[in-house]
This record gives structure tokens, C-alpha cells and sequence, in this order.
């Protein structure tokens, strides 16, 4: 049984690495496009320079397409290639271009933040490190453009250029880490990892709360909520309230969802189930060996039956659903 966060997280990880891919051709198109205005001469950089570029990380770039968008692979290490593809291009361009792409170095860890995980945050500082480190001791031998480069010698550029940016990295990736874990919480608070139990809560204590079943949380704040909720209840008896309109508004809620899967086909079914996984519709085409155009017409049509227009929402509906009936209520 899978909680709305962590369809949330899957559904998120799914999407950012398909735009992952999308920014590795687009990164492609910009080293086209740069080519193009060298050799119309507007910029002033070799030819021997730009070409050994464009050629080092074509592999790095064409990598995350083909993993997200050919082979459509779902693995949860995805997302650690990708990150490293990143980190590694911005390397490779600096090795080229030296201080003129530095701020290129940051780029990797923006990508991370959008997975909205603490691991991949720390892998990608870890990749951004070593990328840094090692380009810079690369043209500390291997110098490709010693007229632009403020220093030269291997002691010069570690010092006055590795450990420097360096520090500005630190300084932006406390930053970063901080809003992730920021969004973290909010999403957490919103959709509790524990379940649905501890979502209802607050609307829940505000009624008859005699008939709720606490979630096991031996937590500070479960102590709290079951204090809250005890004095609710005790208050609730004595003025004679009960919690019917509210379970009646949430019942009517849940049998109009219910109709409307129950009238779906068997083929809708099946993309709802993977919806409810969090699939991206490349994943169900692959999946379920339609094509693109097959699926997102079959997504309009689940859109159209259930009445939720946002994916997000209607993934979350699907998860509790399923997670309520079994595969032999569906359907029928």
C-alpha cells in the first residue's frame, strides 16, 4: 500500500527525468547553434576548440535521451546517470572554455533539487565536486585557451581557481538544500507519508471523532494529536455533535469516484493503475505496447469520466482507490 507521498515522489521522479532528457537535447541544440555563430565568425573562439567540445560530451548529453526516451528504463538508479551526465558536461565544458562556463557548474544541482530527495542532493554534490576538481587539474597540464585564462600553472588554478568556486558552490548548495528540504516538509505535511489516517485528521477532530483509528506514531506530535483528538471527542458528547455532515459530504465524495472508474473499460483500467504508479505516458506506451498518441487519448478520456483535470490529482485519487478495492471490485 503506497501513501499519497509517495505517489507524489514517484510521479515527480518519472517527470524530471523526462525533462532531464529534454534539457540534455536542448544543451545539444544551444552547442549547435554556439558552433553555428562561431563560424559565421561572431564569436572568436577555434574551431579545433568548439568541435572537441560539441564531440566529448555528445556522449554524456545523448546518454540520459536514450535511457528516458528509447529504452524508457524506470529503475530507481536513473536518476544518479542522469545527475553524473550533468556533471559531467559541465566539467568537460570547462576544460574547453575555462572561466567562461563556470557558472554552468551550478546546473546539476538545480536538476537534482526537482527530484525533491536528500540522496540524490548529496550524490550530486559529490559528482559537482569532483567534476570541479578534476577539470581544474586537468588545465592545470592541459591548458586550451592560455590567452583568456587569468592563471596558468597547476598551483595558480587550484588555488585562485578551484577553491574558490569551490566555496561559491558550498554557498549556493546550502542554499538549494535548504529549500528542498523546505518544499519536503510542505509536501509531507500536506500528504503525510503515514497515510490517510493522519491526512483526515485535522478535518476529523472537529467532528465525532469516537469511530477514528490513530495511526501507530510514537512521535511527539502523535502523542499531541491523540490528546487533541480525546479532548474533541469528550467535547463533541457533551453538546451533542457529530461529525454527519461531514461524512456524508466525503461519502458522496468517494461513490461519485467510484462510479465513475466503475464505468470504465478495461483498457482504462489499466492506464489508471498506472496512473495511480505514477507513470508518465511514455511508461504506459511502453508498458502497455501502445503508441503516444493512443495513450494521451486515453488519459483525455479518463479526464473527461472522472472529472479531475490535474494528473497529480487524479494519480492521488486512483492510489487511494486501489488501495481501498482489490482487482476484483473494479470494473464491475
Amino acid at each position: 500500500m503506497k501513501s499519497d507521498y509517495e505517489v507524489l515522489i514517484r510521479q515527480n521522479e518519472y517527470e524530471t527525468n523526462e525533462k532531464v532528457s529534454r534539457a540534455a537535447r536542448i544543451i545539444l541544440y544551444f552547442e549547435l547553434v554556439i558552433a553555428m555563430l562561431c563560424w559565421l565568425k561572431i564569436f572568436d573562439i577555434s574551431e579545433s576548440i568548439v568541435i572537441g567540445a560539441i564531440a566529448a560530451t555528445l556522449v554524456p548529453l545523448l546518454l540520459p535521451v536514450l535511457m528516458v526516451e528509447v529504452l524508457h528504463i524506470e529503475k530507481a538508479w536513473v536518476k544518479y546517470i542522469l545527475i553524473a551526465s550533468l556533471a559531467a558536461v559541465t566539467g568537460i565544458y570547462y576544460i574547453f572554455l575555462t572561466f567562461q562556463v563556470v557558472l554552468l557548474f551550478i546546473l546539476p544541482t538545480i536538476v537534482a533539487a526537482l527530484y525533491l530527495e536528500k540522496n540524490v542532493l548529496y550524490f550530486c554534490y559529490g559528482s559537482t565536486v569532483a567534476a570541479i576538481l578534476l577539470s581544474h587539474l586537468i588545465t592545470g597540464f592541459w591548458l586550451m585557451q592560455p590567452l583568456i585564462e587569468p592563471f596558468t600553472g597547476l598551483k595558480a588554478i587550484m588555488l585562485y581557481g578551484a577553491l574558490p568556486r569551490l566555496m561559491e558552490y558550498f554557498c549556493c548548495a546550502v542554499i538549494i538544500q535548504i529549500l528542498v528540504s523546505h518544499c519536503r516538509k510542505y509536501i509531507g505535511n500536506i500528504y503525510p507519508s503515514s497515510g490517510e489516517a493522519k491526512a483526515d485528521l485535522p478535518q476529523a477532530v472537529k467532528g465525532n471523532t469516537a469511530d477514528i483509528n490513530l495511526p501507530e506514531m510514537k512521535t511527539e506530535e502523535g502523542v499531541k494529536l491523540e490528546a487533541i483528538i480525546t479532548a474533541e471527542t469528550k467535547k463533541n458528547e457533551r453538546e451533542g455533535r457529530t461529525a454527519l455532515p461531514f461524512k456524508a459530504e466525503l461519502n458522496k465524495r468517494e461513490e461519485a469516484e467510484e462510479s465513475s472508474l466503475q464505468s470504465m473499460t478495461d483498457r482504462e483500467i489499466e492506464i489508471c493503475r498506472l496512473l495511480a504508479l505514477g507513470y508518465t505516458n511514455a511508461h504506459i506506451a511502453k508498458q502497455l505496447f501502445l503508441s503516444g498518441g493512443t495513450v494521451k487519448n486515453y488519459v483525455s478520456a479518463i479526464y473527461e469520466k472522472t472529472g479531475i483535470k490535474d494528473r497529480t490529482a487524479l494519480a492521488l485519487m486512483l492510489n487511494r482507490y486501489f488501495n481501498k478495492y482489490d482487482s476484483g471490485h473494479i470494473g464491475t
